[in-house]
Order: C-alpha cells, then sequence, then structure tokens
C-alpha cells in the first residue's frame, strides 16, 4: 500500500513518510545561491508566553526571543486586520482610521521586526509566519510613526525598503525552489460573471444557490483579463467560457493562471473553501472549484494568481499552516502564488495587477514585481484610496524567481 502511495501520490508519501525538514545549512546554501539579490529568511514561532524570531541569511544565524504572550499578539493582530480589512471604517472615519493603523503598524515593525533588521544589508525578505500572523501584510508595517492623518502616500511603510514573499514553512520553501514546471509557457486567464442564472441555480443544492445569489458582479474582471491578453500569449476566457469543468481539463498545460473571481471562505471547513466560476448547466460540477479539489489537481504552473477575495487567508492548524485556497494550489504543484487576505476592492485590484504584470514581464522576480506595482498604485492614487486596505491585500507565496521565456501577443 506504501509502495502504491509513493507511485500514484509522490508529494503525499513524501509529506507522510520521508524526512523532507530542511536544516539552517539548506536554507542558507539557497540564499547564498540566489540570483535576485541578497536575501533574508524570518521565521516565526508562537507559544503561550513567548514569540522567536529566527533569522537566516546566507552567512548569518540569529534567534531573537520576542516577550510577547499569544494572547496580546492575537488582539494587536485583530486591530490591525480590522483597520486594513474595513472599508467603511477608512471612509467614515479618517482620522480615527489614521491614528489606529498608524500606531498599531508601528507597534508591529518596533516589537517583533526592527530586532532582525538592525544592521542588515538585505532588502529582499523571506517571511514564514506562524498562526494568526499569517494573515498580515508585514508591507503594511512602518518604519517609523506617523502624525499626518490626510496623506496616506507618503508614510514609511516596511515595503519601501523591501521586497517580500511569503512561505509556509522554510521547508516548503526550499521545495518550492526546486520544483522543476513543465508547461506551454502560456497564461490561462479568466474573468468570471455572476448574472444570476435562475433557471440553472434552480437545480442546484439550496446552499449552493444561496452562495451564488450573494456574489456580486466583478465590474473590472473583464478589463483586468483584456489588459492581460495585450502582453502575454494564452487562453483569454469570459462570461460562460469560464466554467469549472473546462480549467479541470486544461489548467495543467499553462505556465501561468490567472483567476479574476470571486474566493468564497468557509472559515469553519477550510478545505470546502471554493472559487466562484461562472453558473453553467453542467450536471457533473457545480461551477465552485473547492480547495479539497484543487489539492487534486496536477498543475505545471510556474504561477497562479488569485485575483479574488480572500484566497490566502484560512484557519491555522497545527504542522499544516493556513489551510487555504492558497495552500492547496501548493499541493497541485504549483511552486508560486498571488492570493488577497481580505475582500479586495475591485478597481485597485485590476490597476495593481496591470503594474504587476508588466513588471513581470519585464524579468523583474515576482516579489519585486509585487512590490513596485504597488509603489506604483501609491504613487498614482490620492486620498482614501492610497490607504493600505486598497493595496496591501495582495502577496506573493512561494518560490519568487522571476518568470523570463513567456509568449506574448505582441
Amino acid at each position: 500500500f506504501i509502495r502504491s502511495l509513493k507511485d500514484k501520490y509522490p508529494k503525499y508519501h513524501a509529506l507522510k513518510y520521508e524526512d523532507i525538514t530542511a536544516n539552517a545549512e539548506d536554507i542558507q546554501k539557497l540564499l547564498a545561491e540566489d540570483k535576485h539579490g541578497d536575501a533574508l529568511l524570518l521565521e516565526y514561532f508562537q507559544t503561550d508566553e513567548m514569540l522567536y524570531l529566527f533569522a537566516l541569511s546566507k552567512n548569518l544565524i540569529q534567534l531573537f526571543p520576542i516577550p510577547i504572550s499569544k494572547k496580546e499578539l492575537s488582539e494587536k493582530i485583530k486591530t490591525l486586520r480590522h483597520i486594513l480589512s474595513s472599508y467603511r471604517l477608512v471612509n467614515t472615519k479618517q482620522k480615527e482610521a489614521f491614528a489606529i493603523y498608524t500606531q498599531t503598524a508601528h507597534w508591529f515593525y518596533q516589537n517583533i521586526l526592527a530586532v532582525a533588521l538592525k544592521e542588515k544589508s538585505e532588502k529582499r525578505l523571506i517571511i514564514v509566519t506562524d498562526g494568526a500572523l499569517g494573515h498580515l501584510p508585514f508591507e503594511t508595517f512602518l518604519v517609523q510613526q506617523a502624525s499626518n492623518p490626510s496623506n496616506y502616500n507618503n508614510l514609511n511603510y516596511l515595503m519601501n525598503d523591501y521586497s517580500i514573499s511569503y512561505n509556509y514553512s522554510s521547508t516548503l520553501w526550499k521545495e518550492n525552489k526546486a520544483i522543476n514546471t513543465q508547461n506551454n509557457h502560456q497564461m490561462l486567464a479568466c474573468a468570471a460573471d455572476y448574472e444570476q442564472k435562475g433557471t440553472i441555480i434552480k437545480n442546484r443544492l439550496p446552499q449552493v444557490a444561496r452562495l451564488r445569489k450573494n456574489l456580486q458582479p466583478l465590474a473590472a474582471a473583464q478589463k483586468e483579463v483584456e489588459g492581460l491578453k495585450q502582453l502575454f500569449g494564452g487562453n483569454f476566457l469570459f462570461g460562460e467560457a469560464v466554467s469549472e469543468a473546462y480549467f479541470k481539463q486544461t489548467a495543467s498545460e499553462y505556465g501561468i493562471i490567472h483567476l479574476a473571481m470571486h474566493g468564497v471562505l468557509n472559515p469553519k471547513y477550510p478545505m470546502l473553501s471554493s472559487l466562484a466560476f461562472t453558473e453553467s448547466p453542467d450536471s457533473l460540477e457545480d461551477d465552485l472549484l473547492q480547495a479539497y479539489e484543487i489539492a487534486q489537481l496536477q498543475l505545471n504552473a510556474d504561477l497562479v494568481v488569485l485575483s479574488a477575495c480572500e484566497t490566502g487567508y484560512g484557519k491555522f492548524e497545527e504542522g499544516e499552516g493556513i489551510v487555504s485556497l492558497a495552500r492547496s494550489f501548493m499541493y497541485a504543484g504549483t511552486p508560486s502564488l498571488v492570493v488577497s487576505l481580505w475582500a479586495v476592492n475591485d478597481f485597485s485590484t485590476a490597476l495593481i495587477m496591470s503594474y504587476f504584470y508588466q513588471n513581470l514581464k519585464e524579468g523583474m522576480p515576482k516579489d519585486k514585481a509585487l512590490q513596485q506595482a504597488k509603489l506604483a498604485y501609491l504613487q498614482s492614487i490620492e486620498g482614501p484610496a492610497a490607504h493600505p486596505a486598497y493595496w496591501s491585500p495582495f502577496i506573493q507565496i512561494g518560490d519568487s524567481e522571476a518568470i523570463g521565456f513567456l509568449s506574448t501577443n505582441n
């Protein structure tokens, strides 16, 4: 039985039966070989009364015990996450929102990060979080406290000086760097449509019908995918063509997969979280691609971008990291993703994605491409829309190597 598992499900066999834990020497060797510049890997470990931070560079290993209890850290995370994801609060109580955000974001930099960055020259950070820390974008931490409540554009964000990628574990980071994908070097991009089709919905289970009725149209999704069609060669799907069945049949062929659609979070049962494709009359698929289904796919993409709501947010389970849609794509063989940590704004998402892909096409590594996309967004926007709620939900997870071989339509 175990031999058959190894043949049919090699990744599961490796996870269950093989000793694949990366040691510090492995990590340092990979950091030294990185062609995109020196990087610092920061890994957190939380106990009830203490937070531990491990810092690894190509020639240095450090451990920092930080006297912050799990309870205190959890409260701070809730505060920052709330102010980052509450668009209504950001727009209706601007002074209050500014004060809460700037104070809390600076607290995080001072208390859980600054100690590891002192006297370091690296400008690329690889963050391995623990527990609810995985629900925060470190880019939003403030290096200096701010005082002007009218301007978010000029705050001293950590993002200003560092490109950041995230990982569920240092071992998984090592594994993702070793994945050798075989694909057609093209893009599969999908813009789902949520126009209500009453006849189709009536044929679904009641819970599916209720979920569908709450999905609002994504006005910028089609424009987002049409823009990608100008940059890359591949398959660009809209409306009724965006079905779960077609995705399952063809996704394994492509180098980049971009999904502009709703993500539906199931916080109680994370493996039932799903991506909502366009509703179709298919009797075998319900057009909700659930996390457990994603994990069973065999993908060969260098990058999956989930331009949707809460695709990187999930429930923390000991030994598993964050159980989420993003984690399922990694089980399916994807070494790198861009995902969101909360419900995203349609307009800012389209703009940031446009900048991101242009940077990617120019040969930037993925973490740098996303960093520069966010900075470009900040330079082009004024007023409340410059709040981190609009530009920080997207993070890059996994291998951050550049993609330099995609075909183009131009």
